[in-house]
C-alpha cells in the first residue's frame, strides 16, 4: 500500500546492503577493528556490485596483505591498476599506493625484481614521497643480500630494520 513511506526491513536491508558505498564504509569499520576477514567479505560484496571501483580492490589488497594472502593482494592491485586508466594526474596517488602495496606483496612472495619494478615506478610517480624513497633505497640495498623483506602495514609500506 504505502510501502514507499514505510519500507519493510527486508527492502531496507537489500537497498543498503546493495550499496557499494555503504559496504565500503562497513568494510572500513571492520578494518579499523582489525577484523580483516570481515573486511574482505564486505569489500568482496561491494566489488560484486561495483567491479569498476579501483579503491575497493586497493582496500581489499590491504586486508589480504595483513592476512598474508600475498597472491590475492597482487591480483587485486593489478586489477586496480587496470581500472586506473588512463594514467592521469587525478589518479596518480592511487596508482602510487597500489604499486607500493603490490611491491610489498611481491617482496613477501620473494619476487624481488617485480617488487623493485613497482617501487621504482611508484617513486617515479611520487618523487617527493620520502617514505617511499626510503623504502626503495632499503629494498635496493637489501636486494643483493635478500635478507629482510619489506612488509605492508595499515599506514603504508614499512621495511623492518
Amino acid at each position: 500500500e504505502h510501502l514507499f513511506l514505510n519500507p519493510s526491513k527486508q527492502w531496507y536491508q537489500r537497498r543498503v546492503r546493495g550499496n557499494p558505498v555503504w559496504l565500503n564504509d562497513k568494510a572500513g569499520a571492520f578494518y579499523k577493528a582489525a577484523n580483516f576477514p570481515a573486511a574482505v567479505n564486505a569489500y568482496s560484496e561491494a566489488i560484486a556490485i561495483s567491479p569498476q571501483l579501483p579503491k575497493l580492490y586497493i582496500n581489499r589488497a590491504s586486508c589480504y596483505i595483513l592476512l598474508h594472502l600475498f597472491e590475492d593482494a597482487v591480483t587485486d592491485c593489478s586489477r586496480a591498476l587496470e581500472l586506473l586508466t588512463p594514467p592521469v594526474e587525478a589518479n596518480r596517488l592511487s596508482r602510487v599506493r597500489c604499486l607500493a602495496k603490490r611491491g610489498s606483496a611481491y617482496c613477501q612472495l620473494q619476487k624481488i625484481d617485480r617488487a623493485l619494478d613497482d617501487y621504482r615506478l611508484a617513486n617515479k610517480l611520487d618523487p617527493s614521497n620520502e617514505s617511499l624513497k626510503k623504502d626503495l633505497n632499503t629494498l635496493e640495498e637489501q636486494s643483493t643480500s635478500q635478507s629482510t623483506l619489506p612488509s605492508d602495514s595499515s599506514r603504508g609500506v614499512q621495511i623492518p630494520a
